[in-house]
């Protein structure tokens, strides 16, 4: 008898993660094709297919709607800033193709509107978004610099993507000025013994 190669999924966690992502999905294209101002919890449960109360039920609000859009972009950004960096020989131009990537996304109108609107919940996304960077960070650097411990790798990513927040999310440079110096610190810290 020859083993199924998929592992067995119960229906309600199947059912909920093809929800998440096909509200996500839509959620993505009502944006891009009207904006975050026009995309209510009735545009996005009309446009994927389901009620209202059913993506109050997974969601909870529009805000966390916003927070779990930002989240998906951000495993996305991760996937093409891994593949900037591993695919390019030249760690500089592989780093500042990745922060520009960054900068692209926080420039997104979804996410400017999540950063300037309620504050309360921020500091929790924030330290998600810290996470999920520098656990997917740590893994590039390592790649990158085999010779690297993982703990300088963890201590590196994780001190990398709080500077990228901080530019982002309080610019006190302009754009350019602010990725240049993520860069530098970068190729600085790859490029020690």
């Amino acid at each position: 008898m020859i083993a199924s190669p998929l592992p067995r999924i119960p229906y309600a966690k199947a059912a909920k993660t093809l929800l998440r992502q096909s509200v996500l999905t839509v959620v993505d294209e009502l944006i891009r094709k009207d904006g975050w101002a026009a995309t209510s919890v009735a545009t996005v449960a009309n446009a994927t297919g389901v009620s209202r109360q059913t993506i109050y039920n997974e969601f909870g609000s529009r805000q966390s709607i916003a927070e779990a859009y930002i989240l998906h972009r951000l495993d996305v950004l991760l996937d093409a800033v891994s593949a900037k960096v591993l695919g390019n020989p030249d760690i500089e131009h592989g780093f500042r193709e990745a922060f520009e990537l960054f900068f692209d996304m926080v420039d997104e109108p979804v996410i400017q509107t999540v950063l300037a609107g309620d504050r309360s919940n921020l500091i929790d996304l924030v330290k998600v978004v810290n996470e999920r960077a520098t656990d997917r960070l740590a893994a590039v650097i390592l790649r990158v610099r085999p010779r690297t411990s993982e703990s300088d790798a963890i201590i590196f990513a994780d001190s990398l993507a709080r500077i990228a927040v901080a530019h982002a999310m309080a610019p006190t440079l302009p754009r350019p000025v602010a990725i240049e110096r993520v860069v530098r610190l970068s190729t600085v810290v790859l490029d020690a013994p």
